[in-house]
């Protein structure tokens, strides 16, 4: 394997690695850096070289997902020690002390009634070997020379801290935390020792959860490897992308109070995955345009007895070259992958439109960043196709320069002859025509977020509403200020920590009352959407922290002034009226 170069593949995604004994996080990085030939990877969160378990590993665009990530509370199967006291506060260090250690330590009700002591927040001193730095000095490399740093206390937080076992013959605990950010469980461990009139050590550690990534879906150090050297991988480091997170995994572990200043990477697909028919473009909104395009490239496919493997760009090119003057976005990536599935698309590949891809020539473009996606035997494009830098490159020359046959799908055009597209798309949308707009789309479009809090006032009129935080790239909206019938699906929450099991998938659906305004906000340039829906027959429980999706199916009304709290009142009864009737007779 060649030197890591930063950006030398194009993995971007998260994996999770179920590290072994002996090996640091650091190591276990180095050891992939050489397998893949890639510079640009890092981890959310670092183990001890002797404890095992999850750590997860970020490559290329996904490193800069660290910092969240490693904020994740954290889950360990920790064993502790009793009747010593080691310099490091677990195997590694030297016994520097012993004590006696009570039988009736290990009576198991005892024993969790001290574990609960322990649950709560807390300051923890951390141990003197650590990584903590005191004056730009890391403390253990002090402590390996016989200093010892003043290391300040850190307030940490013990959600959990459960009784798996204890075994008086070894003299140890198996216990199961659950933590915050920063605990060190070497000095729970110690601590826990101290509050039981003894001595103690931490003897193992696993980590199994990192937020809701699980240990379970982990892949061993060796089984990567053996990926690799597989024979449909040949070796290849874009093989590796198989075994990245899905996105929908991403999301659940993401905190709920805040969205991502970038979008969630997807699984980059391999070059080894078998020949198919290739569509490729942007797709926005998947409107009746880029249906014709995908009919005609799934016609293709299957006379090939091949798959349709469609190719799109997230972010939209124009958020990447010239952000301040991008378009509303119509459907976020995840909405356009659902649609792309559903108008035969076999599977879909999302193409990280970065400032670096949108500097490239035609040529890199054409004759390496797509045939590391995928490997075309037919590609079809619109016929206004354009890509590489400064959009210099047309589809006369992606056909010179692939070694597949290319089509070029014309416009769609609309009953009136104009042609189909987004920026006509968003302008009827802008204007409050939804039902015009819907009909160039052939589907409605969702706006999904997270329920926060919002100023009661839909409470106080004994109308609440929930109130929806748009993903950065959702916002601005392309709807029209107004009053809308929708169709609310409340996906399954994001469980708070502490977490015991993996996220629930069920999800269910109400008929809805939806207002979108736009909302000037100090420090932004414009407007920032303000999304409320009142879900009818609702009676669970509070949504907040739970991701909503809204299908915004017809404009009802435009917003308006009222005089009075009851003039207010009785407007919001008679759009709930029109919209019960709307969507029950749809």
């Amino acid at each position: 394997m060649t030197k890591a170069r930063r950006g030398a593949t194009a993995l971007s995604g998260v994996l999770l690695v179920d590290k072994p004994a002996g090996i640091s996080s650091h190591g276990v990085i180095a050891r992939l850096r050489r397998l893949t030939g890639e510079g640009r990877i890092g981890h959310a969160g670092t183990l001890d070289p002797e404890a095992t378990g999850l750590l997860v590993v970020l490559f290329g665009p996904a490193t800069k997902l660290s910092e969240t990530l490693h904020g994740a509370d954290k889950r360990y199967e920790a064993t502790i020690r009793f009747g010593a006291q080691t310099t490091t506060d677990d195997r590694e260090g030297e016994v520097i002390a012993r004590s006696d250690v009570s039988s009736e330590l290990f009576d198991p009700a005892r024993a969790q009634a001290l574990l609960d002591t322990f649950i709560g927040v807390q300051e923890q001193q951390p141990p003197q070997f650590s990584a903590i730095k005191v004056g730009g000095v890391k403390a253990y490399e002090a402590a390996r020379k016989g200093r010892e740093l003043e290391v300040a206390p850190r307030q940490i937080e013990v959600f959990e801290a459960r009784l798996l076992a204890c075994d008086p013959a070894t003299q140890t605990w198996t216990v199961d935390f659950c933590v915050s950010k920063g605990t060190y469980i070497r000095a729970l461990a110690r601590d826990i020792g101290r509050a039981a009139g003894t001595h103690a050590y931490l003897s193992g550690l696993r980590r199994t959860q990192s937020g809701t990534l699980r240990l379970d879906n982990a892949h061993a150090l060796e089984e990567i490897e053996q990926y690799l050297h597989a024979a449909d991988a040949g070796g290849d480091p874009l093989a590796l992308a198989d075994l990245f997170c899905e996105r929908a995994i991403l999301e659940h572990a993401w905190p709920t109070d805040a969205y991502p200043r970038q979008a969630l990477p997807y699984r980059v697909a391999g070059p080894r995955r078998a020949a198919s028919v290739v569509a490729l473009g942007v797709f926005d909104g998947v409107h009746r345009g880029h249906q014709a395009l995908l009919a005609a490239a799934r016609e293709a496919a299957g006379r090939a007895g091949q798959k349709l493997c469609v190719l799109c760009f997230d972010p939209l090119p124009e958020q990447t070259i010239c952000p301040s003057k991008a378009p509303a976005l119509l459907t976020d990536v995840t909405q356009r992958i659902k649609l792309l599935k559903h108008y035969g698309a076999d599977q879909v590949e999302v193409i990280d439109f970065s400032p670096a891809l949108a500097q490239a020539s035609p040529e890199f473009f054409a004759t390496q960043a797509l045939p590391s996606r995928v490997t075309p035997t037919h590609l079809f494009v619109g016929e206004n196709f354009r890509f590489g830098a400064g959009a210099q490159g047309d589809v006369e020359l992606l056909a010179r320069l692939l070694d597949c046959p290319v089509t070029a799908a014309p416009l769609a055009r609309a009953t009136d002859g104009a042609a189909i597209s987004a920026t006509t798309v968003r302008a009827l949308m802008a204007e409050g025509q939804l039902e015009a707009a819907y009909e160039l789309l052939g589907h409605p479009l969702d706006l999904r977020g997270t329920v926060v809090r919002g100023n009661g006032q839909g409470r106080a009129l004994g109308y609440p509403t929930a109130n929806l935080r748009l993903a950065p790239a959702c916002d601005p909206l392309c709807f029209a200020p107004g009053i809308y019938a929708a169709t609310a699906t409340i996906a399954a929450p994001v469980p708070a920590a502490p977490v015991t099991a993996a996220p629930p998938t069920a999800t269910r659906s109400y008929p809805a009352g939806l207002f979108i305004g736009h909302v000037q906000t100090p420090g932004f340039a414009q407007p920032q959407a303000s999304v409320e829906a009142h879900l009818l027959d609702y009676d669970g429980p509070e949504l907040y922290g739970q991701e909503l999706t809204l299908t915004v199916r017809r404009r009802i009304d435009t917003p308006r002034r009222f005089e009075t709290a009851r003039e207010l009142s009785e407007a919001i009864g008679a759009w709930l009226f029109a919209i019960r009737e709307y969507l029950i007779v749809e």
